[in-house]
């Protein structure tokens, strides 16, 4: 064949397959289902104790009535795997989602939390550190055998870095990518060699990072990571940030449900910036507010325990307040608002003020 007429031949070929395959590519991007709407609520204790008193022990009825008040208020107990499911590919959580995550690897979640969870059938996430772990029950932790056992009958185990340090300290050390590996690499490695399992779930001890842990985390292959900004998720959340809700000693049962019905505002733009480091006591606050409007004019404010309650007024969805931070140490703001309905709505962020 002449050479003109295979060229166009070919090229009349090549629009006829552009031509019925190109549609079909655009259909199949055209029916990605959004992520479904869901109030994710992350619960996170400590130790079950009746007797022993410290701010993060509750009692093992306090347990139970607490998990009986999220049944109560539609919640369904979730699995970390669903939560990850949900963010990474858009299956659906049922409306109302419910974590449940202790801390640490005390003993009082094997002999106590444990078998209330399995009786009920809970799911239930546990994030350790190797150092406790390896301290064993005579220092008040969980055995490795004793978290393989829970990991063996359906407990999620995530890392809670390697001795649970301040991990902003890194900037401390000598050679800090070394040290951030310790906690966030080699936990990770420690704790599946005595589970069998992968590990993608850590939980940043104190809550305290920035933005350099934030992306060793990214790094190191982990898929949730979770604070303890005390707020709640949504399925805007960002699933290597999710907020937990810190649950304490003696929490009244009302002030328990006041919590885990508030939902999250999808505020945006903060300033500082979320996991930020700022050197200058002089800072503005900054929040953009999707849907203002949806919300009652007088039914904003700003809290934070160093500054108390600021009353807000966002006419156009954007709020700018100066204020003088006065401690060194992290800072996590939280914005409030009710709509007209009653229903509560609150989104926080945090930044670190390290003083020059």
């Amino acid at each position: 064949m002449h050479f003109s007429k295979f060229l166009r031949w070919s090229l009349l070929l090549l629009g006829l397959v552009l031509t019925l395959t190109f549609p079909v590519a655009i259909s199949k991007a055209a029916t990605i289902p959004a992520r479904p709407e869901t109030q994710l609520v992350v619960l996170c204790y400590h130790l079950i104790n009746s007797t022993l008193k410290t701010p993060y022990t509750i009692s093992d009825t306090l347990l139970k009535k607490q998990l009986d008040t999220l049944t109560a208020q539609g919640y369904r107990f979730v699995t970390m795997q669903e939560v990850d499911d949900y963010y990474y590919k858009n299956k659906p959580l049922p409306s109302k989602a419910a974590v449940v995550t202790f801390d640490d690897g005390n003993r009082s979640v094997y002999t106590i939390a444990y078998p209330i969870m399995r009786a009920r059938n809970i799911p239930w996430t546990l994030f350790v550190y190797p150092t406790g772990i390896q301290a064993g029950p005579k220092h008040g932790f969980m055995s490795w055998a004793e978290v393989k056992e829970v990991s063996d009958h359906g407990a999620t185990i995530g890392s809670h870095s390697y001795w649970h340090p301040f991990l902003i300290d890194y900037v401390k050390e000598k050679n800090p990518d070394k040290w951030l590996n310790l906690q966030i690499a080699q936990s990770r490695a420690t704790i599946e060699s005595h589970i069998g399992k992968q590990v993608q779930t850590f939980a940043v001890p104190f809550g305290l990072w920035d933005r350099t842990v934030s992306d060793k985390l990214r790094e190191a292959g982990y898929r949730l990571v979770f604070n303890v900004n005390n707020s709640n998720n949504d399925q805007n959340s960002d699933p290597m940030n999710l907020n937990r809700q810190m649950i304490g000693a003696g929490e009244p049962i009302g002030y328990f449900t006041s919590r885990i019905v508030t939902r999250r505002l999808s505020s945006t733009n903060h300033g500082p910036q979320n996991l930020s480091i700022v050197e200058t006591p002089e800072v503005t606050l900054r929040i953009n507010i999707p849907n203002v409007h949806n919300f009652q004019d007088g039914e904003w404010a700003l809290r934070e325990p160093r500054w108390g309650k600021i009353v807000l007024s966002p006419k156009n969805g954007h709020v700018e307040i100066p204020v003088k931070l006065t401690q060194a140490g992290q800072y996590i703001p939280h914005i409030y608002a009710r709509n007209a309905n009653g229903e509560t709505y609150e989104d926080s962020w945090s930044f670190i003020y390290r003083k020059r």
